[in-house]
């Protein structure tokens, strides 16, 4: 898999809103600045498990500060197919 995959875009960026840990207007211009070296970064870059992800962005935690604390947080969310569990108020 490619590390620019997803192929981001200052417009695509917007997206980002659904979460709303990243819904915040400084986050968004911060990502938008830190784009094109994102892209030149990953251009051609390929990784093959999960553990090279995570090294690429080590690596480049100092270059993309705002696009590696983004990913560091995605990454932190487990996702499941389980449905939550509610709690009964009595």
């Amino acid at each position: 898999m490619q590390v620019q995959s997803l192929n981001p875009t200052a417009e695509s960026l917007e997206k980002f809103r659904n979460f709303p840990f990243i819904n915040d207007d400084t986050k968004i211009a911060n990502l938008a600045e830190e784009l094109p070296a994102y892209l030149a970064a990953a251009d051609g870059v390929t990784v093959t498990c999960e553990v090279d992800k995570v090294a690429w962005w080590a690596a480049h935690a100092d270059t993309l500060p705002h696009w590696s604390s983004l990913v560091k947080t995605l990454l932190l969310i487990r996702p499941s197919s389980a449905s939550a569990e509610g709690l009964s108020v009595s």
